[in-house]
């Protein structure tokens, strides 16, 4: 097992990314694309400046929405917001002045401030908003990808680990890490069901 700087770790003397690796990945790639906290949805709020295009589809928000959106050419194109509890929500988009909503005026809008928007909805009502003056296709598609960066992390043809992924000397230190780490489940398991008891 290895630590690398990042706070990651790898096995297979680096060879292997262990399932913290990816799922940190997938966590910190969604909050490029979406957060939410502080009752505030922010879309597309920390893409990289050469992230051009992106688009997402039906992840979860706090306040329980569900969101789609489009962003083409660094400018958001689109956002679908549902709401699954009937609660108001506050979108913030960076760059828009103004937002329409698409094909259904009967919901409040209300500006709070440049790019931060308050829509009111019913439980299972969605708001299609697109930037006000702008056209708006709201149609979801995938982003076109270069082939030589698809499968980026796979395994590659003539790459793969050899059968045995195995090192004595990382066992030990692999075993005393799972051992302690049960422990410490146990013992949190145990403190959380005594306050529940009590």
């Amino acid at each position: 097992m290895k630590i690398l700087t990042n706070t990651f770790y790898v096995e297979s003397r680096g060879k292997n990314p262990v399932i913290e690796t990816p799922l940190s990945g997938a966590a910190g790639m969604i909050n490029f694309l979406l957060q939410s906290g502080g009752n505030k949805i922010r879309v597309f709020p920390a893409m990289p400046g050469s992230w051009q295009d992106a688009s997402f589809d039906l992840l979860r928000a706090q306040g329980v929405f569900v969101v789609s959106a489009v962003r083409k050419k660094g400018k958001v194109q689109w956002v679908a917001i549902k709401s699954l509890a009937g609660e108001p929500f506050v979108v913030k988009i960076v760059g828009w002045k103004d937002l329409n909503i698409v094909g259904n005026n009967k919901y409040t809008v209300t500006k709070l401030q440049e790019g931060e928007f308050q829509v009111d909805l019913k439980k299972g009502e969605q708001a299609v908003v697109c930037e006000k003056g702008k056209p708006c296709n709201p149609l979801l598609v995938a982003i076109a990808h270069d082939k030589k960066l698809i499968n980026a992390y796979g395994v590659k043809k003539a790459k793969q680990l050899k059968e045995k992924q195995f090192w004595e000397e990382l066992s030990s230190v692999y075993c005393e890490f799972i051992i302690i780490t049960h422990c410490l489940i146990q013992i949190l398991r145990l403190k959380h069901n005594q306050k529940h008891w009590n």
